[in-house]
């Protein structure tokens, strides 16, 4: 009996399906390009971002990642009349929103004479919110969604990669110039990677393991394609010795299960979850034997910092996150109404302040929006996690295996989400476009939905009768083959 013919990923579903558009005008050309060169430029692979820029002061004025940004403002700006559809969701109208809080916050600030370039490094991330507005107008069909996010997802594998060779020789790849010094100024037994965008390497960590958990895998070769690649990426953020990876993780684990294909899955799962206190100490082991034993023991102390109350108790005085969330409180009557605006300050100056004045950035991404847009700026980023949630919501209870894309997009959001909690990610210069255009991506994926499920047909048929029947038979009318 032969072998059925092996199919590509625009192969996997009907040709109604891979050619149904949102809307009218074909795909832009530019598009795609310019995202990816988005992408690459924020991952800081090779530290491409800093070596491709123009620099003051060892600081960069700009960057590959700023020109990549603003030619993908021009070339992917959607028409006026596209423009006014995508406001008719409510995820666009938050993001538009937030856009509208920033160049409020740093006209504000400029009245207040703050340093320009303060305001400017705060106020480009914080444009990345725009982002889904252009994902979601250029990305029309289900080929093209799933492009963009296998584009995340592959640069989420190489900063793994390199995030493990930083590790190992020390040389800086992926580790910016902000955080060089952990690779060289800690010493033997604390040196480590920290990616400039490590949510990307949560993204592809996310997306490799619902695809694990929700497909249906038909060879051994298939299944090896994705989990391979997600035990680089295991390790490497084991590697990272990131509590807040770890947490990430975590929560990407209970997404796959709830988008898990079976109850067995779900329960295979779980015991992962329950097994992550031995990953880390398996990590530990092989950390020791390739960097020396005193990295061992630096590793398990930063990590019993999760497991272990002692160890919690000893912390949490100390830790910078809770420093800033407690001075913040204290002083809430300033910020909490109105805000401060961008690049202000909301607590007394700690070790990782340059000097007194200059602008506080909140880890805490509930904080940030607090202190820079007051209420109606947490209010504002609520909303923002309810939308996405909606539209995760949507996917789970959509057929398979066509929402096998929105279902990874919405639990790397959940994971993005609540890493924010403790890295900001959604307000920083090298995170936030990433985020954003994984938010896009779904934004884009739920107005193909909704236009596939109302697209014409013959009366009495269903949008989605073509998952009903047996692949093979698809597979023949695709290849042109009799079914």
């Amino acid at each position: 009996m032969a072998a059925p013919p092996i199919t590509t990923s625009l192969q996997r579903y009907p040709a109604s399906v891979r050619t149904s558009r949102i809307g009218r005008g074909g795909q832009n050309p530019a598009f795609f390009p310019l995202v990816f060169l988005l992408l690459l430029a924020s991952s800081n692979i090779l530290l491409i971002n800093q070596r491709v820029a123009i620099q003051s002061g060892g600081q960069n004025i700009i960057g590959l990642r700023d020109v990549a940004f603003l030619l993908l403002l021009v070339l992917g700006m959607p028409s006026a009349k596209k423009l006014a559809e995508l406001m008719r969701l409510g995820a666009i109208k938050i993001c538009l929103t937030v856009v509208g809080l920033a160049v409020f916050g740093a006209v504000y600030a400029f009245v207040q004479e703050r340093q320009p370039a303060q305001i400017a490094d705060e106020l480009i991330p914080l444009m990345a919110w725009f982002l889904p507005v252009i994902v979601a107008a250029n990305l029309k069909t289900l080929p093209s969604i799933e492009r963009c996010h296998r584009a995340l997802v592959v640069l989420g594998v190489i900063v793994s990669v390199l995030s493990l060779a930083e590790a190992i020789f020390r040389v800086p790849l992926v580790t910016g110039a902000t955080t060089e010094k952990t690779l060289s100024e800690i010493g033997n037994l604390g040196a480590r990677s920290t990616p400039s965008c490590w949510p990307l390497m949560m993204i592809a960590f996310g997306s490799l393991i619902v695809e694990l958990s929700c497909r249906r895998w038909n060879s051994v070769t298939s299944m090896l394609s994705r989990a391979i690649p997600l035990s680089v990426v295991a390790l490497a953020s084991f590697m990272t010795q990131s509590r807040t990876l770890l947490v990430g993780m975590v929560v990407c684990l209970l997404g796959a299960m709830v988008a898990a294909r079976t109850r067995r899955i779900r329960i295979l799962f779980l015991c992962v979850c329950f097994g992550i206190p031995l990953m880390v100490t398996v990590t530990a082991q092989i950390g020791g034997s390739l960097l020396g034993r005193g990295f061992e023991d630096y590793y398990t102390k930063r990590y019993a910092v999760l497991f272990g109350i002692d160890s919690i108790s000893e912390y949490a005085p100390t830790d910078g996150r809770s420093v800033e969330i407690r001075q913040a409180v204290e002083r809430w009557p300033e910020w909490l109404w109105i805000g401060k605006g961008l690049a202000s300050t909301y607590r007394d100056v700690m070790y990782t302040d340059e000097k007194s004045g200059d602008a506080q950035i909140a880890h805490n991404i509930l904080l940030y929006f607090g202190t820079r847009f007051g209420v109606i700026g947490i209010a504002v980023f609520l909303l923002f996690c309810a939308a996405a949630w909606s539209l995760f919501y949507r996917a789970l209870h959509s057929p398979r295996p066509y929402n096998t894309v929105a279902l990874c997009l919405g639990v790397d959001l959940a994971a993005l989400v609540v890493t924010a909690m403790f890295g900001n990610v959604f307000a920083m210069t090298y995170m936030a476009p990433v985020a954003m255009t994984a938010f896009g991506c779904l934004v884009a994926w739920t107005v193909w939905s909704a236009q596939f499920r109302t697209a014409p047909r013959p009366a009495g048929t269903s949008p989605f009768r073509a998952f009903d029947r047996n692949p093979d038979q698809d597979r023949g009318r695709e290849v042109g083959r009799p079914a």
